[in-house]
């Protein structure tokens, strides 16, 4: 569970600023961020899907900073979880 999410989330923060990672892209497009930071803390990954992600997309090991919507999603396994959605590049 990602917990700065959820908890920006409950406080009613949906759409805010984040900088992050760009570790790498997966062969399906997905993108993969390391040390996503928010303004109230850290979160370790989040993968973004390519109909998610505006905007240019760094070299791999590059800093990005962005808009994005926090919303639950559910795992495979059926577990719920909070990502980041419609993902805007800030220039």
């Amino acid at each position: 569970m990602k917990d700065d999410l959820q908890a920006l989330r409950s406080a009613g923060q949906t759409r805010l600023r984040f900088s992050a990672k760009v570790c790498y892209q997966d062969r399906r497009g997905c993108i993969i961020l390391r040390n996503v930071w928010s303004p109230t803390g850290r979160t370790e990954h989040a993968w973004i899907r390519p109909n998610e992600w505006h905007g240019p997309i760094p070299k791999r090991g590059r800093n990005v900073e962005f808009l994005a919507t926090i919303c639950p999603y559910y795992k495979g396994d059926g577990e719920e979880d909070y990502g980041l959605f419609d993902l805007k590049v800030i220039p």
